[in-house]
């Protein structure tokens, strides 16, 4: 939009990146520098750079400093940990089992709220949501293949999503639009301790008591 003439930063106060340890760790630096040089952006002290994140690895604090000038590092709890609101469990299930598992969890008494699943891969996200759906639940799914209409989807109780350790698609932007959710499940766990705080963190929102089970074989 900015290289089209489409928009000018003349008049921009506030640089807001959210989830920036993923913008940064997936290589957009470049194109955040491609913003702040341009000519028309305010000069330092004028404007101001907020980056937020659940997680904030040494090695992407390092890369922050690139573009925070004397910044101030604010901490709510501790950094790269889980809210208290979230309990987690890590139950054994042999793969082939994964799917009745889920059903058994779905179908407990109280299982009534927004639920949340991360699978591992589009296919395999695809793959359950046709299962559930001819289980008869309320559910869709959502991942970088998709257009924003299909994202968006309609009224649900079961959300499917694709772990972001195999996708670009964060869990992130997922948390924002379901704050609500009270229970999410890792049908798939994610390989890497800075993705599987996002997937959990996107139950236990608001102060909401949330409930984080995780597949484990």
């Amino acid at each position: 939009m900015m290289e089209r003439g489409k928009i000018g930063l003349d008049f921009c106060k506030y640089l807001v990146l959210d989830e920036a340890d993923r913008m940064l760790d997936m290589g957009f630096g470049p194109q955040i520098h491609l913003i702040l040089e341009q000519d028309t952006m305010p000069l330092k002290g004028i404007h101001h750079i907020m980056m937020f994140s659940a997680t904030f690895p040494n090695e992407i604090q390092m890369l922050a400093r690139d573009f925070l000038d004397e910044y101030i590092f604010l901490a709510v709890g501790r950094v790269g940990s889980t809210s208290e609101t979230i309990t987690q469990e890590v139950v054994w299930v042999e793969e082939p089992d994964k799917r009745s598992f889920l059903l058994d969890l779905l179908n407990a008494p109280g299982k009534d709220s927004l639920t949340l699943v991360f699978v591992e891969t589009k296919k395999g996200e695809d793959s359950l949501e046709n299962f559930l759906y001819h289980e008869v639940y309320p559910c869709t799914s959502i991942h970088g293949d998709q257009s924003q209409r299909d994202r968006e989807g309609g009224p649900s109780s079961v959300l499917l999503g694709e772990n972001p350790n195999s996708s670009g698609y964060s869990c992130g932007s997922m948390k924002t639009r379901h704050f609500k959710c009270e229970t999410c499940f890792n049908f798939d766990l994610p390989s890497d301790i800075e993705e599987y705080v996002p997937c959990i963190g996107c139950t236990g929102c608001v102060g909401i008591q949330g409930l984080a089970t995780s597949f484990f074989n």
